[in-house]
């Protein structure tokens, strides 16, 4: 735990900083199924394709409401959101990166945009779909209504849930 919290100090470029959010990160892990190790990279890789500080922490807890309804690897999910973000759009394989996770990105851009999913695709080919419409239909989807409302809270009282937030309890407690 001492070498994620440094990390996360080197990372923001301060000790303030990188304490405040390890004890963020550590306290979302603690109420999730998701273990601390786990949520660090995720939060780590979007500071790492330069999302903010300020939306990292609730990125990583939207992707993770995301991984916990659809079962998809959480670090994989940042690593594709960053991959978009980067990129300033939604490539072919970064879709397919989504999809590959369990995560119905046309359907969730459908349901966002109100276009077809075929105009969708179209736009896609002529890279017109913009990271701030991923990020749109992603926050939709975890938001009241969404597919993927509130599932890590579901998730975390599954025994698989509980279980891995009393492992986290123990070791923030050592």
């Amino acid at each position: 735990f001492e070498t994620l919290e440094i990390q996360l100090e080197v990372l923001t470029g301060s000790a303030e900083k990188g304490g405040k959010l390890f004890k963020d990160l550590s306290k979302y892990a603690a109420e999730t199924p998701f273990q601390l190790p786990q949520i660090v990279q995720t939060t780590r890789s979007l500071l790492g394709a330069n999302i903010s500080l300020e939306k990292a922490v609730n990125t990583t807890k939207m992707l993770g409401d995301i991984s916990a309804g659809s079962g998809g690897d959480l670090s994989a999910l940042a690593n594709v959101y960053g991959q978009v973000a980067g990129a300033t759009k939604l490539q072919g394989q970064d879709a397919m990166q989504f999809i590959s996770n369990g995560i119905p990105i046309w359907a969730l851009l459908q349901k966002s945009t109100g276009k077809s999913i075929e105009e969708l695709k179209k736009l896609g080919s002529q890279s017109k779909i913009s990271f701030e419409m991923v990020d749109k239909a992603l926050l939709q989807a975890t938001q009241k209504n969404g597919m993927y409302y509130q599932a890590t809270n579901k998730l975390s009282k599954s025994l698989g849930g509980i279980f891995s937030t009393l492992t986290d309890s123990v070791n923030l407690s050592l």
